[in-house]
């Protein structure tokens, strides 16, 4: 998988999360698309469910840091990605996201 390759050793995952749900779910076996070399089906834990909480939640496993990037996102979501102790950044709203966001983003990378 990516995370073994030299080109990807310092990159950082920093997920959006949002009020986008959907309600259907995938049909079963979809994740068997996504198996390619490097990944194995232990590697889908919660994608395998198909619904749009079990992909957010693969997804906040699988990155460094959190944004809120909507102030209703999914209870469920928020409180699975509150609950995974990585960093993250609460709604910023208008007015000052542009400073946060780049005060967050320097902090995940680790510049001053």
């Amino acid at each position: 998988a990516y995370k073994d390759s030299p080109i990807f050793a310092d990159a950082k995952v920093i997920l959006s999360l949002y009020n986008d749900d959907f309600k259907e779910k995938l049909r079963n076996g979809y994740e068997k698309k996504m198996l390619m070399t490097g990944l194995e089906n232990d590697d889908f834990g919660h994608y395998s469910e198909g619904t749009f909480v079990s992909l957010m939640k693969g997804a906040i496993d699988r990155s460094d840091a959190l944004i809120a990037g909507s102030p209703d996102i999914n209870p469920e979501i928020m409180e699975y990605a509150k609950a995974s102790g990585k960093p993250m950044l609460d709604y910023q709203g208008d007015e000052d996201y542009y400073g946060a966001y780049n005060e967050f983003y320097d902090t995940i990378i680790g510049e001053d």
